[in-house]
C-alpha cells in the first residue's frame, strides 16, 4: 500500500520574518508532495545585489518538511567601497540571526 500526501494538505505557520501575505498558498508541485517559499529580502542593496532568507516548506508522505537558505542575489559584487562591503556583512549577520530562529509547525 502507498501513502500519499492529500490532495490540499494543511499550510504550517509562516515564519515571523515572511514578507508574503498570511497562509499563502502551496506555490508548486514537486516529485515529493506541495512547496511553498517563505521569503524575507534583508537588503535590497541595489538594483542587482539582494541578500534574502528563504524557507521552503514542503509537504511529503512523511509529513511536513522546511529548510532554510541564505541566498546572494549578486550579480555585480565587483569594485564595492567599504561601506558597501559593510552593509553586506550587516545584512548577512541579519539573516544569520533570522536563520537560527526556531522553525514553526
Amino acid at each position: 500500500m502507498t501513502v500519499t500526501s492529500p490532495a490540499d494538505p494543511p499550510l504550517g505557520a509562516c515564519p515571523t520574518w515572511c514578507e508574503k501575505p498570511a497562509d499563502h498558498g502551496w506555490e508548486d508541485e514537486w516529485s515529493d508532495g506541495p512547496m511553498r517559499d517563505h521569503v524575507c529580502t534583508i537588503d535590497r542593496i541595489d538594483r542587482y545585489n539582494a541578500i534574502r532568507l528563504h524557507e521552503y516548506e514542503r509537504y511529503t508522505r512523511s509529513g511536513r518538511v522546511r529548510e532554510r537558505a541564505i541566498n546572494l542575489d549578486l550579480d555585480q559584487s565587483e569594485n564595492w567601497d567599504a561601506a558597501g562591503a559593510q552593509r553586506v556583512i550587516d545584512a548577512l549577520n541579519e539573516a544569520v540571526s533570522k536563520f537560527a530562529e526556531p522553525l514553526r509547525e
